[in-house]
C-alpha cells in the first residue's frame, strides 16, 4: 500500500511542500509539537489527528486554507514528534487547550478532529464552550465507542517496539487502522514516511507503543448535548467505524439539528480517501457559520 504507484497530483505536491512553522509548547511535562500555516491575523483552525497518527496527516490539507486562515495542527503526546508520557490519562484535552491558548489565534478558532481527534474535539467543544467558533468532527465514534484490539499484524499492536533495517522496509510495513483500501497511495506513502524516525536499531514508528495502555478512552456521548458552538459530523460512506446509526443516536439525544454529511467512496480515513471532498465540506461548514 505504501509504495506509491499512482501519479501524484500537482495540488498534493504543492501542498505537501508548502512551508510551515514548527513550534514547541510544554504541557505538564511533555513537549508538544505544533505545525502552523498562514497569517495569525486571520480566522483560526485547530486540527487534531487520530490515534497513532500525527500532525502531518493535515500537511497536505492545511495549506489549501492558508490564504484565508491561520491553521495549527498538533502532535498529541505519544504521537509524532511530541514527548511521551508514563501515563496519558486526561492529558490530550489539556494539550489541545494549551495550543488554543498559546499558539496565537486572533479570535476563537474552529476545531477540526478526525477519529480519536474527533473525540477530543467533541470533549473540548463541550467542556470549553467559550473557546470555539465551531467544530467539525470527522468519522469519529462519538456515540458508540468501539470495542476490540488492534490487528496483531499492525505496527500498533502489542507493547514491543518494532525496528526495521531501512526506510523502505519500514514504509512497506505501514498499515491503516482500521484496515481499509486507499486508492491514493501517494498520500499513504507520504504519511508513512512522516510516521517514522531513525533509531539505534534502524527505523521505527514515532508513536509510543504503550500510548493506549493508560489513555483515557471513555465515551464522549454524555458530553454531546453540552456542545454550544455550531458543529457538523462528517463520515465516510463506507466507514466501518461510523455508520448510519449515528443519525439515530444523535436524534435520540435531541441533536437532530446537527448535520451528518456522508462523503461517497470514502472509508474511515476520509482525509486520505477523498481529501478534496473533505476540503469542500470544511469550507461549506466555515461559510455556514460565517468563519471567513
Amino acid at each position: 500500500m505504501s509504495n506509491a504507484t499512482s501519479p501524484t497530483p500537482e495540488w498534493f505536491d504543492r501542498a505537501w511542500n508548502h512551508p510551515f512553522e514548527t513550534h514547541t509548547i510544554p504541557v505538564e511535562g511533555a513537549d508538544i509539537r505544533v505545525l502552523t500555516w498562514g497569517d495569525r491575523g486571520k480566522p483560526g483552525l485547530l486540527m487534531v489527528h487520530g490515534g497513532l497518527a500525527h500532525a502531518e496527516w493535515w500537511r497536505f490539507l492545511a495549506p489549501l486554507f492558508a490564504d484565508d486562515y491561520f491553521i495549527a495542527a498538533l502532535d498529541l503526546s505519544g504521537h509524532g514528534d511530541s514527548g511521551h508520557r508514563d501515563n496519558y490519562g486526561g492529558f490530550w484535552p489539556k494539550e489541545v487547550m494549551a495550543v488554543h491558548r498559546d499558539i496565537g489565534f486572533a479570535d476563537r478558532p474552529v476545531l477540526v478532529g478526525h477519529s480519536m481527534g474527533g473525540l477530543m474535539t467533541a470533549y473540548c467543544a463541550a467542556t470549553f464552550p467559550e473557546a470555539w467558533s465551531g467544530a467539525l468532527i470527522c468519522d469519529s465514534p462519538i456515540t458508540r465507542f468501539p470495542e476490540g484490539t488492534p490487528d496483531p499484524d499492525s505496527p500498533s499492536a502489542g507493547p514491543r517496539i518494532r525496528h526495521y533495517p531501512d526506510l523502505e522496509t519500514a514504509v512497506e510495513r505501514f498499515r491503516l487502522l482500521p484496515a481499509q483500501p486507499c486508492a491514493n497511495d501517494f498520500i499513504v506513502d507520504a504519511i508513512a514516511r512522516a510516521s517514522l524516525k531513525r533509531s539505534e536499531g534502524g527505523w521505527t514508528w514515532k508513536f509510543d507503543p504503550h500510548v493506549f495502555e493508560t489513555s483515557d478512552r471513555r465515551s464522549v456521548k454524555p458530553f454531546l448535548s453540552q456542545i454550544a458552538c455550531p458543529w457538523w459530523l462528517l463520515r465516510g460512506s463506507d466507514s466501518t467505524l461510523v455508520g448510519n446509526e449515528v443519525r439515530v443516536d444523535l436524534n435520540e439525544l435531541g441533536l437532530n439539528f446537527v448535520p451528518l454529511v456522508a462523503i461517497p467512496e470514502a472509508h474511515h480515513h476520509v482525509v486520505l480517501d477523498q481529501p478534496l471532498a473533505f476540503t469542500a465540506v470544511l469550507r461549506a461548514f466555515l461559510a455556514s457559520i460565517g468563519h471567513v
